[in-house]
């Protein structure tokens, strides 16, 4: 029975080839009568009518043929093996497009229709194994998807069969004992339990509303109706998400937290939750929204007096500043106003005192290098033995080498360069005038005050040899 199943299978295609044989047995018979006779215009339209039909190879030529066969007047029993070959590979082509867009839309359903379409127009084995691979693959798909359907209704089902202790939702009064699921969420904190009812904490609850979404969403993914356990799993999902909102909402007042209530009270209202439900947690949450606002105006007040401190702080600090004229301390006393956010008005006093003092410090650093200047030419000038007498007591070699004019004598006009004395003593009285001012106007020894010092001594020794 096998044996002749296989050869029924193989002598299906038989007659359609017989169809094509005769078809190319009776274009060589007509056109060798056809060269016999007498050549004309008409039959050489029906030989090459009938070269066409015997060289079609798809529908459009085969009926593109015999439409031409028709126009030259070919015979209908020439014709009609010509009509059953196009009408078997329009069939064809029609299968192989259906093939393709099932395979695409990988949909269980198409794939059958179209292989069974691909089976009746008799297409090869190797048009129609890519959609067979495919529909396996879908099938094995859709089956994994029930099957965990199947375990995400279990696991549902245990989960609403567990008794909710009326502790973990609140004693509100206002909600019936009826309108609460029977099952008991775990307190992690307490000691583990060894009798007593079964105890589930709330991230076993989410957890088991996460894998049930998702076995959801690959099971419409994979083409399962609503009798594949999609509608039932659909209405103990949202069941648990009741069960889930009333754990939340009991969490949430007794943490006492706004963001916990909020977000809890608005997932309540999303599962269905009645009003009463929600009742507890929206008075909890206006308490805590009116103890929020008073801890926010004491906030306000506490920083407030802060501020106050800086400010009367930086008042002070910036009276000192000017009262010292002090070019270190003015800088300091300004930041410190410009961060306590102190008005430009109160700052302008300040910035004037230091802009004055900033200017006497330059004005004291110039005469200082101007008075360091002078001291180097009169010490640079020769003193004159002559100037200072011929006092025996005093050697030659401690002198230094510049003269000074005698002003009762006639004006040289040779010789070394003659400074007198009264110049070295005004040049000695503008450095310590210099020196004083600087010295007043905070400049550091590092700010020409120490050379200056020193270049001064030094004159002050030219004057006493010139004045003895």
């Amino acid at each position: 029975m096998r044996e002749q199943k296989k050869q029924g299978a193989r002598e299906e295609p038989l007659p359609m080839l017989v169809v094509e044989q005769h078809l190319a047995a009776s274009a060589a018979s007509a056109t060798a009568s056809a060269a016999a006779a007498a050549p004309n215009s008409h039959s050489q339209k029906m030989i090459a009518a009938r070269e066409r039909l015997a060289q079609a190879c798809n529908s459009d030529e085969m009926l593109a043929a015999v439409a031409e066969g028709e126009a030259a007047g070919l015979s209908d029993s020439e014709l009609a093996p010509a009509r059953v070959v196009a009408d078997r590979l329009r069939k064809q082509d029609a299968a192989k497009e259906n093939l393709k867009h099932a395979i695409e839309s990988k949909s269980i359903d198409k794939l059958l229709a179209a292989l069974e379409e691909a089976s009746a127009a008799a297409l090869p084995m190797s048009d129609l194994s890519e959609a067979r691979a495919v529909l396996a693959k879908e099938e094995q798909r859709k089956q994994a998807a029930r099957d965990a359907l199947e375990q995400a209704s279990k696991r549902l089902d245990e989960c609403l069969a567990v008794r909710e202790s009326k502790a973990a939702v609140g004693s509100d009064a206002s909600v019936a004992d009826d309108a609460l699921p029977d099952f008991e969420v775990e307190d992690e904190s307490a000691e583990p339990r060894t009798t007593g009812p079964v105890v589930l904490p709330l991230r076993e609850l989410q957890e088991a509303e996460r894998a049930t979404r998702i076995a959801l969403t690959e099971g419409q993914a994979a083409g399962l109706s609503d009798g594949d356990l999609l509608e039932p799993v659909q209405a103990k999902l949202q069941e648990l998400r009741r069960v889930i909102a009333r754990v939340s909402l009991a969490e949430a007042v007794d943490a006492a937290n706004i963001l916990l209530l909020e977000s809890s009270i608005e997932q309540g209202r999303e599962v269905g939750l009645q009003p009463e439900e929600l009742s507890e947690a929206q008075s909890v949450l206006e308490s805590e929204r009116r103890t929020a606002v008073a801890r926010s105006a004491l906030a306000k007040l506490a920083g407030s007096d802060d501020r106050l401190r800086k400010e009367e702080a930086a008042k002070e600090n910036l009276k000192h500043a000017i009262e010292s004229k002090s070019i270190d301390k003015l800088p300091a006393a300004l930041e410190e106003a410009s961060a306590a956010a102190l008005p430009m008005s109160d700052l302008s006093e300040a910035r004037a005192v230091l802009a004055k003092e900033e200017q006497r410090k330059q004005a004291a650093l110039d005469a200082l290098e101007q008075a360091s200047k002078r001291l180097d030419e009169c010490l640079a000038v020769r003193e004159s033995k002559a100037a200072v007498g011929s006092d025996a007591s005093v050697a030659d070699d401690a002198l230094p080498d510049f003269e000074v004019e005698d002003e009762s004598a006639e004006t040289q006009t040779t010789g070394p360069i003659v400074l007198p004395l009264r110049e070295l003593q005004e040049a000695e009285r503008a450095t310590k005038i210099a020196l004083t001012e600087g010295q007043a106007a905070g400049l550091s020894d590092g700010d020409l005050l120490e050379p200056v010092q020193a270049k001064l001594q030094e004159l002050r020794r030219v004057i006493a040899r010139v004045s003895l």
